[in-house]
């Protein structure tokens, strides 16, 4: 049978049944129609089981019952239970019960080495048993859901339960009833358990044919030793008469040979009285070649002692080789680190002069700003004084402008050499002559740009003091702008100063560092 086919008729019931709850048979799938979905899947399981195992034995037998009928002596099965039985017969000494050896045989046999033969029906027989006692469950079980459902106050509404366990009793016992009459009807078809009688008649008339012939043959096997025996003692006599002329023939030849060997032990003797003169002067030879030998193994200890002192004279150089190359990789990689910490300090000092140069503009700008609007201010209040402020703001706003335009212009040379020096820093590793001129350079340039920075702030402190001055005329009339500009002039003065300190500082700083 297929290998897929009975799989998928035994469990076809359970699709189908499946198919039909989810179609719209059942309002729902409730615990009744799971229970009956178990059962069957339980019942195809184990026919499914026994139907196969089944198949299994009926064909292993079946090919062993035509192999019997046609050529018994080449049979698998009928030569393994021959050997076994010659082998219990020979150890136990006996006349053994071919039919009573022959049923404990199969009893113990194994198709494969996997699967017994007797105990698989029985399990089949059991089997089908089983179905039925699984069917016999399911009744039970869905009656006794119908008693539990049975509720006498409200009859209406519990007989919707009680046809459920209704219906989970009749089915589980149909499924039970149809799915051993499959067993026991596949059991009846490839009845294995008849085709096991007619293989086991006859591998018992084949074992009886064989044992009845080996008794036949072990009898006439005797007859022909003894009539060979007796052949073989007759021609032992003539042997032994054909021996004692041969052995006369021998005898004398054995005297001849005994003269021979008599002259030629004389020979032979003469020939080691030579050998001993040759021995004696092979030793002188070898004792030569003794001594010259060992004065070539003292010539080559002498060599190997002395290429052991040159080994470890290479050795000790290596050695001091490789711990002058780490030392200067030392030295190397710390020059590396302190330019690279050198690098990161000047960065960071000139990142941090730029950021205060460019927080000082802001504040300049801020200053400006609030200044002009104050100027504004004082100069709408002061209308007899339009046209000198507005002269003063305008000079005030170009000076403005163009020290702006300076400080720009310091700036970006500043950020231009900046660059220029971040790049030799980059070269430093290759040529460190060549960074130490353009670190002098490009600090004396820096210092110029201070130097230049620290006039402009100087000029804009007279310009503030000339503004001062000319606000001090129109403060009088004005006390209240007077106070407010002042205070704001101050503070400008205050940051100015503590950026012109912080300025001689970072050039304090890069001139400590040349």
């Amino acid at each position: 049978m297929n290998r897929f086919l009975l799989p998928l008729l035994m469990f076809l019931p359970t699709f189908l049944l499946l198919i039909y709850y989810l179609s719209g048979g059942a309002t729902k799938l409730g615990g009744n129609e799971f229970l009956v979905l178990a059962v069957l899947i339980v019942l195809g399981t184990i026919a499914n089981f026994s139907i196969r195992s089944n198949n299994t034995i009926f064909t292993f037998l079946n090919k062993q019952d035509e192999d019997l009928s046609k050529n018994p002596e080449n049979n698998q099965l009928a030569a393994t239970i021959w050997r076994a039985f010659n082998d219990k017969k020979e150890r136990t000494k006996t006349q053994l019960n071919i039919p009573s050896f022959i049923e404990v045989f199969m009893s113990e046999y194994h198709i494969d080495n996997k699967t017994s033969i007797v105990k698989r029906m029985k399990l089949i027989h059991t089997f089908a048993s089983i179905s039925i006692l699984v069917g016999v469950l399911g009744t039970f079980t869905g009656l006794v859901i119908t008693l539990a459902a049975l509720n006498p106050s409200d009859i209406d509404k519990s007989i919707l339960k009680v046809l459920g366990g209704v219906h989970t009793a009749f089915f589980t016992s149909i499924g039970g009833i149809l799915f051993s009459i499959a067993i026991n009807l596949h059991s009846k078809v490839r009845n294995s358990e008849q085709l096991l009688l007619q293989v086991m008649l006859k591998v018992e008339n084949f074992i009886h044919q064989k044992d009845q012939k080996t008794s036949d043959y072990y009898v006439v096997e005797a007859i022909g030793g003894v009539k060979e025996a007796v052949h073989n003692m007759g021609n032992a006599f003539l042997e032994v008469a054909h021996f004692s002329k041969e052995f006369k023939i021998a005898t004398d030849n054995l005297k001849q040979f005994n003269n021979n060997f008599q002259q030629n032990t004389m020979a032979v003797s003469g020939l080691f009285k030579d050998m001993m003169a040759i021995t004696e002067l092979f030793n002188q030879k070898t004792a030569l070649i003794h001594d010259d030998f060992e004065r070539m193994f003292t010539y080559f200890n002498n060599q190997h002692n002395l290429n052991n002192e040159i080994k470890m004279s290479f050795e000790n150089t290596a050695h001091d080789i490789k711990s002058f190359v780490a030392n200067q990789n030392n030295v190397i990689d710390g020059f590396m680190k302190n330019n690279y910490n050198l690098h990161n300090s000047y960065k960071s000092l000139v990142d941090s002069s730029q950021q205060e140069i460019q927080q000082a503009y802001k504040e300049m700008a801020n200053f400006f700003e609030v200044t002009t609007s104050q100027i504004s201010q004082i100069v709408t209040q002061n209308e007899s004084q339009v046209d000198m402020h507005k002269q003063l703001t305008e000079s005030i706003y170009k000076q403005i402008k163009k020290e702006q335009a300076g400080l720009l212009k310091q700036l970006k040379e500043t950020n231009t050499e900046n660059g220029e020096v971040k790049d030799l820093f980059k070269d430093a590793v290759t040529s460190m002559g060549n960074y130490m001129s353009i670190q002098e350079s490009s600090n004396q340039s820096l210092e110029t740009s201070l130097n230049a920075l620290s006039n402009n702030i100087k000029n804009t402190n007279d310009l503030i003091g000339k503004l001062d001055q000319s606000f001090s005329k129109g403060a009088k009339e004005t006390p209240e702008a007077f106070n407010s500009l002042e205070s704001t002039l101050n503070d400008l003065m205050k940051s100015l100063e503590t950026f012109s300190e912080k300025m001689n500082e970072k050039q304090y700083s890069v001139n400590l560092s040349k």
